[in-house]
């Protein structure tokens, strides 16, 4: 979550939008198991696949709880923290490209 948040602000997004996707972002949680049987077949420790399945089956049930409540969760975060309703929105300009013209 606080990578997801941490992004959003570097990309000039509000707190509330960084939140919307630090939460959306916590059941990234596959890559973990590929990594935990790595480290079995490296020898380092058995443990590591079901604590894993376990942390994978957790952050499943909570991401979609959390994302519901969102609003709530950024409320909380904004009263914690004193946030500003602030928004250092980036202007970015999109360019057609001519290939794609060419095609209409």
């Amino acid at each position: 979550m606080v990578s997801g948040l941490i992004s959003g602000r570097r990309a000039g997004l509000s707190y509330k939008a960084s939140t919307n996707i630090g939460l959306t972002l916590m059941v990234r949680g596959g890559f973990s198991i590929i990594l935990a049987k790595m480290g079995v077949i490296a020898e380092l420790d058995s443990i590591l696949i079901p604590f894993t399945a376990l942390y994978v089956l957790l952050l499943s049930i909570a991401e979609p709880l959390m994302a519901k409540e969102a609003k709530n969760i950024y409320k909380g975060l904004s009263q914690m923290y004193k946030w500003t309703k602030e928004c250092n929105k980036k202007n970015i300009e999109v360019y057609e490209n001519e290939s794609m013209n060419s095609l209409s």
